[in-house]
């Protein structure tokens, strides 16, 4: 069993591993489908949710700033390396 598989284990619990284990092919396919489905079904809820709406769009104004220096800082750092190639003299990476 590998390490990403161990935490899921555990994350998940003996009783649906248990549950899950015992399940034939047909039925494993269909409780991956209910998994994605209560997934979306709770994206959908939260997103009507105006508490959250708010709250996202409270987190988005703050860090707009941090975009924007980010997106310039990389495209200068991404230029830079450019420059470095065509002089000839690499970017050491």
């Amino acid at each position: 069993m590998t390490d990403k598989i161990s935490k899921i284990v555990t994350q998940l619990g003996q009783e649906i591993i248990s549950e899950l284990d015992a399940m034939d092919e047909l039925n494993i396919k269909t409780r991956i489908t209910q998994a994605h489905q209560a997934i979306r079904d709770t994206k959908v809820e939260l997103e009507k949710n105006t508490h959250y709406r708010h709250a996202k769009q409270v987190i988005s104004d703050l860090s707009r700033g941090y975009r924007d220096v980010k997106k310039r800082q990389d495209a200068i750092s991404e230029y830079c390396l450019f420059l470095l190639d065509e002089k000839g003299v690499g970017s050491g990476n």
